[in-house]
């Protein structure tokens, strides 16, 4: 039961916060998905 508790606050958990972030604020500023998809497609392409 430790291994899968590890797993998850040290892996699943961070992702499930960066999206649940993502959501909230789309719904609270309203911004355009199209910038925001390109602009990360160019930043995180020479990675």
């Amino acid at each position: 039961m430790d291994a899968f508790l590890s797993i998850f606050i040290n892996n699943i958990l961070p992702a499930f916060l960066v999206v649940g972030a993502g959501v909230m604020l789309g719904k609270w500023l309203h911004v355009d998905k199209h910038s925001i998809s390109r602009m990360a497609l160019y930043i995180l392409t020479p990675a």
